[in-house]
């Protein structure tokens, strides 16, 4: 029979992430990020309160090259913008900011 040990080991050294948290209306019904040199949809969301927060890939840390989209279903609202955001780098376990 073999044994096998696992334990959890911590990383000595932060493992940098980019983080995206968005603040936004409440009543929102869609937000949507979307890369603005490629028009591809990095996320998409029904938010559920005033903030929405995302772990992105690093890349998304170095420019401002993220555009926010919120959406308002009821047609009351027109949509509202944010663009060339760029998401802050954190440590991947804790998700502080990395100095």
């Amino acid at each position: 029979m073999h044994k096998i040990a696992i334990r959890h080991l911590t990383p000595v050294t932060p493992v940098p992430i980019g983080k995206l948290k968005i603040n936004h209306d409440p009543y929102a019904s869609k937000i949507m990020v979307i890369n603005r040199q490629t028009g591809e949809l990095i996320f998409s969301t029904k938010p559920s309160g005033a903030t929405t927060t995302r772990l992105l890939p690093l890349t998304f840390t170095t420019s401002s090259e993220l555009l926010v989209l919120m959406l308002d279903n009821t047609k009351v609202y027109n949509a509202a913008i944010v663009d060339h955001v760029q998401a802050q780098v954190v440590d991947f376990l804790t998700h502080d900011s990395t100095s």
